[in-house]
Order: structure tokens, then sequence, then C-alpha cells
């Protein structure tokens, strides 16, 4: 017991670790949030010349971890995200664009497929947000 119990901290230590390193990569802010089964936040692009939310919508349609991609050319785009190797596990996603703000709200949620025992999968939101993050070339805002 004492030893499965060391094993499960060292594995927890392990994966906060690892999720820290994903955030800071992804420019996103780290909280005891990570492990939420949603995650909004609001991004703001790399670039914010004149089209950038079709280059968005470009990165997010030419990666190869989004798919069936809905709402193209509206102000909000539905998608699922596999964050992991297996296409059986995905999060729901949405982005909507603030034209005005130059803004993007990114909105992730576990899909039905995330049951894992004892929280193993808990944090696949933001892994899956820091990936959505990097992909289509998004930073954290202050209010996100």
């Amino acid at each position: 017991m004492l030893t499965w119990g060391t094993l499960s901290l060292l594995w927890a230590a392990l994966v906060w670790a690892w999720l820290r390193h994903r955030s800071r990569t992804a420019g996103l802010a780290f909280s005891a949030h990570v492990l939420d089964d949603r995650q909004t936040h609001l991004l703001r692009p790399a670039d914010v010349s004149d089209g950038w939310q079709q280059r968005i919508r470009d990165r997010l349609a030419s990666s190869d971890r989004a798919f069936l991609i809905a709402g193209e050319g509206q102000e909000e785009v539905r998608f699922l995200w596999r964050p992991g190797r297996r296409a059986d596990h995905s999060v729901h996603g949405s982005l909507s664009f603030g034209a005005a703000a130059a803004t993007v709200r990114v909105d992730l949620r576990e899909g039905e497929h995330h049951l894992g025992a004892a929280g193993l999968r808990k944090g696949t939101s933001y892994v899956a947000m820091c990936q959505v993050a990097r992909a289509l070339e998004l930073r954290g805002t202050a209010a996100g």
C-alpha cells in the first residue's frame, strides 16, 4: 500500500510538472483550474494584420488533430480536437472571434470518452488548449 501511494504521488508530481511545461510553451497562465473538464481562454493571435481570422480558420482546418469542423466563415467555429494518439478520445471545441479587440475565445470541454480511473485523464482539456494555442499561433491575454 505504501509503494502504491508513493508511486501515485510521484506520478501526480510528474504530470503536474508536464502540464506546467506545456503551459509555458503555449503562453498560457497556469493555475489550479488546469484539471477542470472545461477550459475557456481568451487568446490573441500572433499576427493581427488583415485576414487574421481566416488564417486561424485555415490553421485549424490544416491541423491533423482537428476534425468535424463546422461554421466556416461564421463568427463561431465548432470542432473536435484529438489531444492524444487515440482517435476515440477527443474534446469538443469552439472558437469565437472578437474582431474589435482582436481576440479569440477558445472553449474546450472533454468528450464522453474521458472516464479514466482515479483521475488519470484529468487535464485532457488543458492539454488540448495548449495544443490549440500552439497550432493556431495564439497567446494568452491578461483577461484570459
